[in-house]
Formats: structure tokens, sequence, C-alpha cells
């Protein structure tokens, strides 16, 4: 039997219900190495869920570039545990398999492009520039929109320049346009990121005649790293402005964000607060601790608590 055939018939065992044989056959392809290469990336469309899995297992250990694309497109593979092996690999050769990743982040298959944003989150920071360049090189609104949410999901620093300038170029565009979406996307990113640096930019949308913008400004405050007891100061006047405001369901969605927003930045800053600054010896007390407004208690009891103290409801 020649190599070929000795390839072959290792690639059959993977569809043995005996998972040992599987592995076992795996030990031996990896034993013969780049010469089992082109017979795995056929076997990688085979029909049969195993076979493609192993396939794929196998290039993986091999780790050959040339494999690159086999992988890309493995990433729209109807079995997930095909489709998950492919991202591990894909993300284990970091810079060089981001091109391949970027091509399948555009394409029409939702289980692809999330597969795709799903691997660029695990390369990570390496990603984010190539990222912005994609964005800056194709003007196509849906796939502009799935590199903003990419940039969430790598949620490293050095998109912040990018995301702000994204948010500044389309806050003001009319709504239920691409625009308007991608600024919703770049304020969601800009959370999950949670760098205080998009603070400015968060708080001046507060102020928009957007209903949509304000509202995901209030739930993207939720995830910021607050840096200053003056943060946590704007914060709370801010909690204090939108209560005052016109009730209604919107409003009544982004004061339960700004009060959540509130306790998580008062809980971070807690020793900074107590510090020597004469001005602010601790956060501001027109909010109790959040235990002291039950879950249960509505929300007219919580604006008590916030106008009157804790003591007075």
């Amino acid at each position: 039997m020649g190599e070929e055939g000795k390839i072959r018939e290792l690639i059959a065992k993977f569809a043995s219900p005996d998972p040992r044989e599987a592995v076992d056959a795996i030990g031996e392809l990896k034993k013969i190495g780049l010469q089992a290469i082109p017979i795995l990336r056929e076997a990688s469309a085979y029909p049969s869920d195993a076979i493609r899995h192993y396939a794929m297992l196998t290039l993986r250990e091999l780790k050959d570039e040339r494999s690159i694309p086999i992988m890309a497109h493995a990433l729209g593979d109807l079995n997930s545990n095909v489709a998950d092996c492919a991202s591990e690999a894909l993300a284990g050769f970091g810079k060089k398999s981001i091109p391949a990743v970027l091509e399948v982040l555009g394409c029409d298959d939702i289980r692809a492009m999330n597969c795709a944003i799903s691997t660029l989150a695990k390369i990570g920071e390496p990603a984010v520039s190539p990222l912005c360049e994609a964005y800056s090189d194709n003007p196509e609104p849906t796939f502009r929109i799935r590199i903003v949410c990419t940039l969430g999901s790598i949620a490293h620093v050095s998109a912040v320049p990018m995301l702000l300038s994204i948010l500044s170029e389309n806050m003001g565009c009319p709504a239920s346009t691409p625009g308007e979406s991608l600024a919703l996307h770049a304020i969601s990113s800009l959370g999950e990121i949670g760098d205080a640096s998009a603070l400015p930019s968060l708080f001046s949308l507060r102020l928009s005649s957007n209903l949509k913008l304000r509202v995901a400004s209030a739930d993207s405050l939720r995830g910021i790293i607050p840096t200053s007891p003056r943060d946590l100061r704007r914060l709370h006047a801010e909690l204090l402005r939108t209560l005052r405001i016109e009730k209604g369901r919107e409003v009544k969605n982004e004061s339960d964000s700004l009060y959540i927003a509130y306790h998580g930045w008062s809980s971070r800053l807690g020793i900074k607060c107590a510090q020597a600054h004469e001005e602010m010896r601790a956060p501001p007390p027109r909010l109790g601790r959040r235990n002291s407004c039950p879950r249960r208690r509505n929300a007219a009891a919580r604006r008590n608590v916030l106008f009157l103290g804790k003591n007075r409801v």
C-alpha cells in the first residue's frame, strides 16, 4: 500500500463509532506530517460530520499555513464542531489568518459571519488595526456594522479612537438609516470595551434628541470603568436630570440603566472617593446603597430615595 492509500485508510477511521480509533488515526497522520495535508483538505469537505471534524482537528495540529483558506471556508460549516475547530485553528495562526477571516466577515452566511467575529475576537488586539483599515476601505454599511461589532467583541482599548470617530461621523444621521445603526453599534462597542476616555462622548449623547442614542448611551455607561470621583458626580447629576424630565417607558429604561451604572461606579470608586479631595470625601449621598431599595419597590420609591434621602421614603 502506498503512502496515499495509508493516509486514506487512516482518514476512514475518523468515521469509526469508537473515538479511540479516530484519536489514534490523528496521531498517525501527525507522524506522516505535511504529506497528509492535501488529502486532509479533501476530507474536510466529506459528507460525514465526523470525518470533517477529525480532519479539521488534524489540520489544526499540523499548523500548516496553506490550510488557512480551507479553515476559513469551514467557519460556515453546518456542524458547529467543525466550525469551532476551524475557528480555534485560525486564531492560532494570529495575524496570518486575518485576511481570510475578513473575507468571511463580509459574506451573506450569518453562521459563518458570527464565527468570523468570534475568531477575530480570539485573535484579539492584533486584529484591531486590520479591522480599522477594512472599515475605511469598504463603504458597505452592513460590512462596517459587522466590523464595529467585532471591535466590541475584541474589547481592546486601541479600538476606542476609531469607534469615537465612527460615532462622531454618524450620530447626526436620520433615524432608521445605516448611519444611525453604525452609531448605535459604536456606542454598544464602547460600553463593551469600558474605557473611560469614551465618557465625554457618551455623556454628550445624553442630550441628543434621538431617543435610541440616549437609551444606548445609558446602557453603554454601565460597562465603562470610571477613573475619577468626578465621573461619579457627573453620572449622579445626569441620573437626577433624567428623573426630572417627562416620565415614560423609554425614560424609565434610561433611568434604570443609569441607576445600575451609578452603583457599579460607586463600588469601584469607593476608596478614591474617600481620599483627600476636600470637595469629594464620599460619593454623592443622595443615593443610598442599592439594597436600600428592594427589587420589588416601584420607580416612585426609588425617586424618593434619590431626592429625599434613604430615611424619608
